[in-house]
């Protein structure tokens, strides 16, 4: 009685562990952080990159974004327990930077397209299927800002269908946040402040009073700024991470997000 007894209690186990799967092929082991290509990666796309050339990835609940050389960009993916791995990049900010940057804007997102298959593995990601291979290592990332006390600069604006976009060169929209409950910025030419309210994650804003001046130094600053305090108005949530905010909107797309610096 005792052998069948350990004999099923053996097979259970063993059914147990199959039933877990490989954790390097398990779909959640994808998310959670923001993978950097390695330079052998990155040099087998383009040559002549400079050294600080940086193209990452970063995965949550379906959707893909992260830096491709010049540009952000943005998309689908869907990840299954077997391993394969399917991307789709929809959407790109429209920068221009040196020739080798925007050569790997292309080759970075075609390659990402081309993947059929991925490896989580204590060394870091692995993407094949394509023409090229491309290896990544985790972000380690620095302690996230506080909300109130850092000054956020803008850098990326969302809204419908997903698309992303830079801010216009030459405009510089910010936001900062007080403990007693008051927003104030620049939307890129005019000031602004109004209220806001916290709840663990959910941020919402009151409404929002501006200052009345044109701008018409640069082209499309004020449709710019114009567009930034509506997505302001469609604030839901929010996250930091390290040096990152980012704003969402009551179905967790992006609007807005910006880079700090501690006050």
């Amino acid at each position: 009685m005792r052998g069948a007894a350990a004999a099923l209690a053996t097979a259970l186990l063993l059914l147990a562990a199959c039933g877990r799967g490989d954790p390097a092929t398990d779909p959640a082991a994808l998310q959670g952080t923001v993978w950097i290509a390695d330079g052998a990666s990155l040099g087998s796309l383009v040559d002549g990159l400079p050294r600080e050339a940086r193209a990452d990835v970063r995965f949550e609940g379906g959707q893909v974004s992260g830096h491709s050389g010049c540009n952000l960009y943005g998309g689908t993916y869907e990840a299954k327990g077997d391993g394969s791995l399917t991307i789709a990049v929809g959407s790109m900010t429209e920068m221009a930077c040196d020739e080798p940057l925007m050569q790997l804007d292309s080759a970075f997102t075609k390659a990402l397209g081309e993947t059929t298959a991925f490896r989580v593995t204590g060394a870091g990601l692995l993407l094949t299927g394509g023409t090229v291979a491309l290896t990544f290592a985790r972000e380690v990332t620095a302690p996230p800002l506080p909300l109130t006390g850092t000054t956020w600069t803008l850098d990326t604006i969302g809204g419908s269908g997903g698309a992303v976009s830079s801010v216009i060169a030459g405009t510089t929209a910010t936001i900062s946040f007080a403990g007693d409950g008051t927003a104030t910025g620049s939307g890129g030419c005019n000031g602004f402040g109004g209220p806001y309210t916290l709840d663990g994650s959910a941020l919402h804003f009151g409404d929002i009073t501006a200052t009345a001046k044109a701008c018409a130094g640069v082209d499309g600053v004020m449709e710019q700024e114009a567009h930034v305090f509506d997505l302001l108005s469609q604030t839901a949530s929010f996250s930091i991470e390290g040096p990152r905010l980012t704003l969402s909107d009551a179905s967790g797309a992006l609007l807005l997000a910006y880079s700090g610096v501690a006050g």
